[in-house]
Parts: structure tokens; sequence; C-alpha cells
């Protein structure tokens, strides 16, 4: 027999024997999981979505600080092993995990900057016990969720070409809209969106004369969850908006000041 089938049956021998290397899937700890804030309730075994390829409970906030009540599920009730909560910069433990009923556990948590917390979780841990079984964890990915609204009011909806004009844009969470430094390339009014001093501001230069109509495509940090909570989308509805793009003032200036010297 060669070595290299002698080394498979080897293994095969001590999978099933139930050997060190056998793979050994850990069973959840968890039977459920549920987040209820003031406003929306979340659980674990209805409310999940895939991001990435992962599992993720998703959850609605309206807060970065939002305090949530946690209703946790063992699949099997160990009182001489409660769960423990394992603590996280990403929130505060308001309270202790405190059994209910020998049927769940509760607490309450204060979450930290919900809209700029990446990789949120919760991982729940068990000891191991006195009939010798070993420790056991499980760890719950986060997704919050928001409704992030978005409104352009251009009171004066004029623009000249080349020049750069600033518009204030209102959010109920602006803190939930992407910025970035870049502007815009090739269109008939290229844009930016910037946070200057805690407010949202929409920057456009106009490139062509005429009745124009600026398009906004606007991406959120946390997304928001569309048919009927079944897809992820981070793309706000596009804010559009008429301007009438007259030629520089600059060339009427020039034009001006020559006739005047």
């Amino acid at each position: 027999m060669s070595g290299f089938r002698l080394f498979l049956k080897l293994a095969a021998l001590l999978g099933l024997a139930g050997g060190p290397f056998a793979a050994r899937a850990q069973a959840p700890l968890l039977r459920d999981l549920v987040i209820r804030t003031d406003t929306a309730r979340a659980a674990l075994s209805r409310q999940t979505v895939l991001v990435q390829n992962e599992p993720h409970l998703y959850f609605a906030y309206r807060q970065d600080d939002e305090t949530a009540e946690l209703l946790v599920y063992p699949q099997t009730w160990r009182p001489q092993t409660p769960l423990r909560l394992r603590r996280s910069a990403d929130f505060t433990l308001l309270d202790s995990l405190t059994a209910v009923g020998n049927q769940y556990y509760r607490t309450k948590v204060r979450f930290r900057d919900l809209t700029a917390a990446r990789f949120l979780q919760l991982t729940f841990v068990q000891a191991n016990d006195s009939a010798g079984r070993p420790p056991r964890s499980q760890t719950v990915s986060l997704l919050p969720v928001t409704r992030t609204t978005l409104e352009l009011k251009a009171t004066d909806p004029e623009l000249f070409i080349g020049e750069e004009k600033v518009f204030d844009l209102t959010s109920n969470n602006p803190k939930n809209v992407r910025v970035s430094g870049e502007w815009t390339r090739g269109q008939d009014i290229d844009y930016r969106l910037v946070q200057e001093q805690g407010q949202l501001r929409l920057r456009v230069v106009a490139n062509a004369l005429g009745a124009r109509v600026l398009t906004v495509r606007a991406q959120t940090e946390r997304p928001f969850l569309t048919d009927n909570n079944r897809r992820l989308s981070y793309a706000l509805a596009p804010l559009r908006q008429e301007f009438v793009v007259k030629a520089s003032r600059l060339r009427f200036l020039s034009v001006d000041k020559k006739e005047g010297a």
C-alpha cells in the first residue's frame, strides 16, 4: 500500500472514531435572539439577511445611541452554566444578563454610534459545566438599518457656466448620507456632496448652457430594506432639480470694463 493511500485510510479511521482530526461543527448555542427598541422588534429566527454570504440579524434604529432590550433564548437550559454576553466597545451593557422563568435571558444595552460602527456583533458564551461539557460560544452579526431622507430646495435655480454654487440639503439623518470629495465628471451639471460644519451641502458647477436637469444619486452609510424587507439598498431616491444655465458672469464683467474704459 502506497504512503498516500495509507494516509487516507488512517485519516478516515480517525474521523469515524471521532479522533482529534474529525470535523465537529458546534451546535448553535441560541434558539433565538430578539432585539426590542421603543419602535421596533427583530428576531434572529425571522429578520436575517445575507451580507457577503454571512447571515446578519437586522434591526431598525432611529438614534446612534439607541437603547435596546435583548431577549436571549438558549437551545438548552442549563442553570448551572448561565449564558454571558461578552463586552464590546460598540455598546454599553446596562443590565446583567438575567434569567427569566427558566425560559430565556434578558438584558439591556446602549449602542454607540450605530451609523459609524462596523462589524457589529453580539457574542454569547457559556462556560464548561460539571458534566464535562466544553465551553461554547455563538456570535450573532448585527446589521442596523434606518430610513434616511434627503431633500434639495433650490430657491434660486440659476447657474452660470464654470461658477460653483452651494446649496444646503435637508435630511433626517445627515450623518448617514455618504459624502465624497470627488466631483462627478462629464455631466451637464457636475456635483459633489460634502459635510461642512455639521451641514450637509451640495456643490455644483454647470458645464452646458440652457435649461438643464441636475440628478443627484446619493448613497447611505447604513442601508434600508426594500421589497418587503427582502433586499438591502444603499441608494437613496435620486434628487432632480431644474436649472437655467447662463453664460459666465465673468465674461459680461470683462465686457463692461472694456466699454467703461
